[in-house]
């Protein structure tokens, strides 16, 4: 599966880790269950993909909300050298 963590926005405006990360089904779909009221941020990341980042996901007292559909792409490399001439 692909890698789903959790961050919620503090006092202060930036994200805190609350170290919850879950897998994806084979389908893509995840639920992080039980969350307070507050604002969050949501990572979605595996290797050898460009991760994606969500801010600013805000939950009611008792809502549910809902994170963008999102596809990641394949990460890409580069080969790098010095070619000299004697």
């Amino acid at each position: 599966g692909i890698a789903v963590k959790l961050f919620v926005r503090n006092a202060s405006g930036g994200y805190d880790d609350v170290n919850r990360t879950v897998s994806t089904a084979s389908d893509g779909s995840f639920e992080l269950a039980g969350l307070a009221k507050g604002t969050y941020r949501v990572t979605i990341a595996k290797t050898g993909f460009v991760g994606r980042a969500f801010d600013g996901l805000a939950l009611t007292s008792g809502g549910d909300g809902v994170v963008p559909e999102v596809t990641l792409a394949i990460a890409r490399g580069a080969l790098k050298g010095v070619a000299q001439l004697q």
